[in-house]
């Protein structure tokens, strides 16, 4: 690494390929080189910035290299602008709608025979008054979402409509490559409506009807959906007690009153996810019955003074390695992992695909990362000087008001507020992490299930060995 003067120069083809700047951030790149006190090689040079003359001739060749990325910009842009207002196409066909295509040669748009079924689609709105996207997408064999977009599109009635663009920032993956730019809303003058196609697809008129009738459609979903009340306290902090990973919740069958059971399912043992992780051994839970031993746990365990003063010596006393919930072995890995992100982060920089300040702020939460492990690795995190008295009234406080209020979300707030995370086994809550002292619950007589007020599982299996 440059900065870390782990070496003396850096070969390049020629500047460009090092940098080509958007902005004058982009320069501190070369500060970089100064401050390490490291060559830059190029076919035909060797620029040293410690040097007046590295710095100047540094610095007027990366300015050069900067306009011709504008000029190659600007023209190429141009161009673009200019074919989409005279109604051609300046892009690959993959980015035309469903049954639309344009013919190089003759240089129009025109519609091919998979344009049927979204004619269908819009009958099937207009006539039938026919709005669930379920069913639309039953008769037509398109997928759902993919309607939600082609019912709204102009090129149906012949028009083609450019009101959006791509955004100025960088972006870059989590592995240090570059993503595309995010699309953004053109401005009132920017945006381009051109008819190209004489014979649409659809009528304006039935095109205005769909419209009308989609949004009246969406509005009521709106108004339905804001009033569910229905709230899952366990999602965003219940964790399966076996393998650590999320637990997910699903609905189950219909029960004889016709409304569905949910139950909390390990990430490991979700449809999606359960081929290639092998499953889990934790068995599915009933929602009511997870919910109920959660809000037991907080309103009458996490208020009552003794019992909490005794959770958190225990977990002071046994605060250690172990607290983390990874084994040495878990913990190289991920030092491993991030060094190499750290290492593609640091390429991508080299090669111009982000600016200095988008790199220190993709590099600092590795750097965090990565001290953290380091600890982790060599170190048993200290607990002398915890206010033991401190902490527990904070959490009986807020225990307490858990248990004055009666509105699910209200009460999903508190227990958010109060818990990282919650382990289950199965119906029993075995560790829970409060703010960033892992708390492990490892006296049984700490330990809260939905036995505890005469309920069962209803699943008739025992639970199984850890």
């Amino acid at each position: 690494m440059v900065w870390a003067k782990d070496v003396d120069g850096v070969v390049v083809a020629d500047l460009d390929r090092l940098m080509r700047p958007d902005n004058f951030a982009d320069y501190q790149l070369l500060q970089v080189f100064e401050d390490a006190g490291a060559t830059l090689y190029s076919a035909d040079s060797a620029t040293d910035f410690s040097t007046g003359e590295g710095v100047f001739t540094g610095s007027v060749r990366a300015a050069f290299a900067a306009l011709e990325l504008r000029l190659i910009k600007t023209r190429m842009l141009g161009a673009k602008e200019a074919q989409r207002k005279a109604g051609k196409c300046p892009s690959s066909k993959i980015t035309l709608p469903r049954g639309v295509e344009y013919d190089r040669e003759t240089e129009t748009f025109r519609y091919t025979n998979d344009v049927l079924p979204v004619i269908e689609a819009f009958r099937l709105v207009d006539e039938e008054g026919i709005a669930n996207y379920a069913e639309l997408s039953r008769r037509t064999g398109i997928q759902s979402r993919t309607l939600f977009n082609l019912l709204r599109n102009k090129i149906y009635v012949g028009r083609r409509v450019y009101d959006q663009k791509r955004g100025k920032e960088k972006y870059a993956s989590d592995r240090g490559r570059q993503s595309d730019r995010r699309k953004v809303a053109r401005d009132e003058d920017e945006i381009i409506d051109v008819l190209v196609i004489q014979e649409p697809a659809v009528s304006l008129a039935c095109f205005q009807r769909v419209q009308k009738a989609l949004g009246e459609t969406h509005g009521r979903w709106v108004r339905k959906r804001t009033s569910n009340t229905a709230v899952n306290l366990g999602v965003g902090i219940a964790r399966c007690g076996f393998c650590g990973e999320r637990l997910y919740c699903s609905s189950g069958k219909r029960t004889g009153g016709g409304s569905r059971l949910g139950y909390y399912v390990c990430k490991k043992n979700y449809y999606l996810f359960k081929k290639n992780s092998g499953g889990c051994e934790m068995r599915s839970i009933r929602k009511d019955h997870l919910d109920a031993t959660l809000r037991k746990f907080t309103a009458e365990h996490l208020s009552n003074v003794p019992t909490l003063t005794a959770i958190v010596e225990h977990a002071i006393r046994s605060h250690g390695a172990r607290a983390t919930g990874a084994t040495i072995g878990d913990v190289d890995g991920k030092l491993k992992e991030l060094r190499r992100q750290q290492r593609r982060l640091a390429v991508a920089f080299a090669a111009g695909h982000m600016d200095l300040q988008l790199f220190g702020e993709l590099m600092a939460p590795l750097r965090r990362d990565l001290a953290a492990l380091d600890r982790t690795r060599h170190h048993t995190p200290r607990v002398d000087g915890l206010d033991v008295e401190e902490l527990v009234r904070l959490i009986v406080c807020g225990a307490k008001a858990f248990g004055r209020i009666t509105e699910p979300a209200d009460q999903k707030q508190i227990i958010q507020q109060l818990f990282c995370e919650v382990r289950f086994m199965h119906d029993m809550i075995v560790s829970f992490k409060l703010q960033a002292q892992f708390v492990d619950v490892g006296d049984p007589a700490l330990r809260t299930n939905s036995a505890d007020s005469g309920r069962h599982t209803g699943t008739g299996s025992s639970r199984r060995r850890a």
